[in-house]
């Protein structure tokens, strides 16, 4: 502030001088010459109150203000009407309030198609490639892939002064915060699989933090916070992850169908070789009763009734008296049923 009252009043005592100089060119001058003629002293007088004029600046209570002497900074000043001499003095204004930054850059500001060449006002992802798990068989946020990150960076300036004479600019300050955090962030994700930076998020942060503040320490700001607010998988991935949980269970399913088919197959051929088991039991024991059947004289020849009668049925063809085989087993039937009743008889 003593710097500010000195150029002050440097700057009055040098109107006061062209003043003085004005008045003394008329006095010594003919009252026909061009000094008295357009009132030298009046003139200088309407320049120099126009001159103050023009120098006027407001400082409003939610900003901060430095003097500055030929660009140089002389001091701090605080809100109200200032006096700063026109093309000799000026005014470096800057908010009091938290500022943000984001880098890359405002979400509508980054260049997300992939090519590369960055379109026209656009800016160029942060891109990372993680570590990937040593697991043969990985997660899909285990595996080694390239994210885009951003992260955003708030901060307020509490020394001004020491600001413009350490950083000078926000423009400057921006440039090199941004590029300590990008270098930080493909230092640390290229140390942790996606899966670990997304439970490791807050540890992260507050790497970052460390690194900014120590950046910016003796700046005159003071970091509030800095933090990661993305990270993108990409189109491709995203999709990919966001189709896994359908793919899984069409596996599933699949290897459940797969399953049930194969339990039946096996329980139909179970039932079928119990039902083939039954089939040759019955008939097994079919055969041991004709068995003892066929020891009796009567009984066998029952059973070659039996037989006959089913010759006779699958027959495809008309027995003729005299016509062979056929013919002689009707005759012995005969002869046969003519001893049963003789027997009968007795």
């Amino acid at each position: 502030m003593k710097k500010f009252i000195k150029v002050a009043l440097v700057l009055m005592g040098i109107l006061v001088l062209f003043l003085l100089i004005a008045k003394i060119t008329m006095k010594l001058s003919a009252p026909n010459d061009w000094p008295n003629k357009i009132n030298l002293l009046k003139v200088v007088f309407y320049v120099e109150m126009t001159y103050l004029l023009l120098s006027f600046r407001t400082v409003k209570p939610k900003q901060l203000a430095a003097f500055l002497f030929f660009e140089k900074p002389i001091t701090e000043v605080g809100p109200g009407l200032k006096l700063v001499p026109l093309g000799i003095c000026s005014l470096a204004i800057e908010t009091r309030l938290t500022q943000q930054f984001q880098f890359p850059g405002d979400p509508e500001d980054v260049d997300k198609t992939g090519e590369n060449i960055i379109a026209s006002g656009k800016v160029a992802p942060i891109r990372v490639t993680h570590a990937g798990s040593t697991n043969p068989d990985p997660e899909p946020l285990e595996r080694r892939m390239t994210t885009e990150v951003s992260a955003l960076c708030r901060f307020r300036i509490n020394a001004y002064l020491t600001f413009l004479k350490t950083i000078g600019s926000i423009q400057e300050m921006h440039r090199q915060i941004r590029d300590t955090v990008e270098v930080e962030l493909k230092i640390q994700l290229a140390q942790r699989t996606v899966s670990k930076t997304l439970s490791e998020w807050d540890a992260i942060n507050k790497i970052l933090k460390t690194k900014v503040q120590d950046l910016t320490s003796g700046w005159g700001v003071l970091i509030e916070d800095v933090q990661m607010v993305d990270l993108d998988l990409g189109k491709t991935v995203n999709e990919a992850l966001r189709d896994l949980p359908a793919a899984e269970l069409r596996s599933k399913k699949l290897a459940v169908d797969g399953d049930a088919d194969s339990n039946y197959t096996r329980k139909t051929k179970q039932a079928e070789a119990d039902g083939l088991e039954y089939v040759l039991l019955a008939e097994a024991k079919g055969a041991e009763k004709k068995a003892a059947i066929a020891r009796d004289e009567n009984g066998r020849f029952v059973l070659y009734l039996e037989t006959m009668d089913q010759a006779f049925k699958n027959a495809k063809h008309t027995i003729i008296a005299g016509g062979g085989d056929i013919f002689s087993s009707v005759a012995s039937i005969s002869t046969v049923l003519e001893k049963i009743k003789e027997g009968g008889q007795k």
